[in-house]
């Protein structure tokens, strides 16, 4: 077969370098002589979205500037675009692949604007979980015009991936939890709640708290899920018991703080029993179940206010009165600046009845503005409750009064750091006011102390032992403050009260001796602790070491913050420092529980009420660890 002639071909070649060459046919009526016109390179390589052609120099050979650093380049020809190509990888102004991909900082350079979608998946979950929108945000049709107006090369994902990407998020983050609470060598502390939601669905927190390797004390919510009825202590125990073992922690939890309900009880109960089938618990289980003492506190001062309702009720129809209407706020205020005071609307507040310290900060506000109330009551005639003299002096008696148990659930009620350590303390102060108030001079304070004494004996008559040991892990008060507390109380069972306390402290530590039974040798300084103990009691002869920590001096630790005490000695005394973790990591209220209550107000809302319960409790878990890092960071 005879090959056609060059002259009659009409095709498209390529150059090494991958432009497009196009060849004309020649016509027939065109003479040899005359050459064939080209129509010129088809420039299709992406190599001119970064140079620019500046025509030919003196030598006639075409060159091109790179649009970044302005470095000229020979091009056209026989060079090609490999060089341009090789150019565009190691320039540091232009390194990119798409010019839509370029932007200009601040100081006129080219830099790149690729975008990683992984990253820009990562950090959509983390703002849908921080701000806690709906999976669906991302379908919204305006949000997406944004996004594809701002870049176009961002990925816009549907709602399915939205929660695929939550889901990730939230198993990564349990995962890192879970070995990080497995390498600690000390016990995780619990509370548990229960929570009804705006659906009227029933939903159980279990918060954990322990001391992490870094000495600092955190609270992370474990389970937030849905709780079926009947919320029956068997149930309750039941969905307990499973999230420990999802977590592997049926072995490492050393107590439980829960409210005083019988529900409550009889969990605990049935949880306690089933650890202790597996020797799971210390001490048989003697110091795990504790009572929530904000929740005790407000039965007693609710005892209380029940005496001074009577009392109380003129100043509250007094605050009633006033906040009724605009108006009369108003007129209120023009009292209060009459009366050499600075007029504001929310400087005096209405209580609610079932929530003790409210009456608290009502009777503050409330006696503050005390001649602004008589005044408003000269000019105001529909105003018929303004107090006596003699009552304004008897509400500030009660004010007085109930001081203390506001600035005691005020000060136990902190989660992010340890107050177990002033718990005995505090109820101390609080039985001896009681005490010192039954002569009140004032009838209704002696009937208000009376009554509130019946419940502290029915709750706190005697102080639970795993809290006092707190106090005597505190450096700066050990046995001999639990000595003077006792004697003051009753001296004649004072040294019985010790003396139990001394005993269970040291069958407590025994169990963490027993831990570390394997190791050839005791230091010496835990034998002082133990001897010292021993000695105290007069069973056994003591141990002469300066070590002991029992016999440190007490006198020098104002300011000292507990855990970084027992870190710096934990090689000193490494099982006592053990078991201080697990002490000081006890919640003494359910404060932790109720703050995750105020989360999942936000995550499911009726907007958001047909969400399922599995995804509540991953926004909800993502959400407390997103608050813990803007702690810590």
């Amino acid at each position: 077969m005879e090959t056609p002639s060059p002259s009659v071909i009409n095709a498209s070649n390529v150059n090494d370098d991958g432009d497009d060459i196009e060849i004309l046919e020649k016509k027939p009526n065109e003479k040899e002589s005359e050459p064939p016109k080209k129509r010129g390179k088809k420039e299709t390589s992406n190599v001119w979205n970064f140079f620019k052609k500046i025509g030919k120099c003196a030598d006639g050979i075409q060159r091109a500037a790179c649009i970044g650093c302005k470095q000229e380049f020979k091009t056209g020809g026989t060079y090609g675009t490999s060089h341009l190509h090789r150019h565009i990888s190691s320039c540091n102004f232009v390194s990119y692949h798409d010019v839509s991909q370029m932007l200009i900082n601040q100081e006129g350079k080219l830099k790149s604007k690729k975008i990683d979608q992984q990253l820009s998946r990562q950090l959509r979950a983390e703002a849908i979980i921080e701000h806690d929108l709906p999976y669906s945000f991302v379908d919204y049709q305006g949000i997406r015009k944004w996004i594809k107006y701002l870049n176009l090369d961002v990925i816009m994902p549907s709602r399915n991936t939205v929660v695929s990407d939550v889901k990730k998020n939230y198993e990564k983050e349990k995962e890192k939890l879970k070995q990080e609470m497995a390498r600690i060598p000390n016990r995780v502390c619990l509370t548990s709640d229960v929570w009804t939601a705006c659906t009227s669905e029933g939903y159980i927190c279990l918060t954990a708290h322990f001391v992490d390797e870094n000495w600092k004390l955190r609270s992370i919510i474990l389970n937030f899920c849905r709780m079926l009825p009947p919320h029956t202590g068997v149930e309750l125990s039941n969905t307990i018991l499973n999230c420990l073992k999802e977590w592997s922690l049926e072995k490492k939890v050393f107590s439980l703080t829960l409210e005083n309900a019988s529900s409550n009880d009889n969990m605990q109960d049935i949880l306690k029993r089933q650890l202790c089938l597996n020797e799971d618990l210390l001490c048989d289980g003697d110091y795990f179940h504790i009572h929530c003492s904000a929740h005790i506190l407000n039965f007693i001062a609710q005892e209380g206010l029940k005496v001074a309702s009577d009392a109380l009720h003129k100043i509250r129809e007094s605050v009633k009165h006033v906040k009724a209407s605009d108006g009369r706020m108003q007129k209120f205020d023009d009292c209060v600046r009459e009366s050499g005071g600075v007029e504001t609307r929310l400087g005096i507040q209405l209580d609610v009845t079932t929530r003790w310290n409210s009456t608290y900060l009502m009777l503050e506000s409330a006696l503050h503005y005390q001649k602004a109330f008589t005044r408003l009551n000269l000019i105001d005639r529909n105003y018929k409750y303004c107090p006596s003299v003699e009552e304004w002096r008897r509400a500030t008696k009660m004010r007085e009064f109930l001081e203390p148990f506001f600035e005691t659930t005020n000060l136990i009620s902190g989660s992010k750091y340890p107050t177990s350590n002033l718990y005995f303390m505090q109820v101390w102060k609080i039985e001896c006011m009681l005490n010192a108030s039954l002569t009140n001079e004032y009838e209704v304070i002696r009937d208000m102390a009376h009554r509130m004494k019946v419940k502290f004996d029915k709750y706190w008559s005697e102080y639970s032992e795993v809290l006092a040991f707190r106090a005597i892990l505190d450096p700066r008060s050990k046995l001999k403050f639990l000595q003077f507390c006792y004697s003051e109380i009753d001296p004649l069972t004072s040294e019985v009260k010790v003396q139990n306390v001394r005993m269970k402290l040291y069958k407590l530590y025994k169990q963490y001796e027993k831990r570390d039974e394997e190791s050839s040798s005791t230091p010496q300084s835990q034998l002082g602790f133990v001897g010292s103990l021993k000695s105290t009691a007069g069973s056994e002869n003591p141990i002469k070491s300066d070590n002991v920590f029992l016999s440190l001096d007490s006198d020098f630790y104002e300011d000292l913050e507990v855990l970084q005490y027992w870190k710096d000695v934990q090689k000193r005394f490494p099982h006592l420092s053990i078991m201080a973790r697990d002490v000081l990591s006890i919640p003494i209220t359910t404060v932790a529980s109720e703050s995750a209550f105020s989360i999942g107000a936000r995550v499911l809302t009726k907007y958001r009420s047909s969400i399922f319960p599995e995804k509540v409790q991953m926004l909800i878990y993502d959400e407390d660890l997103r608050r813990i890092w803007q702690k810590t960071n």
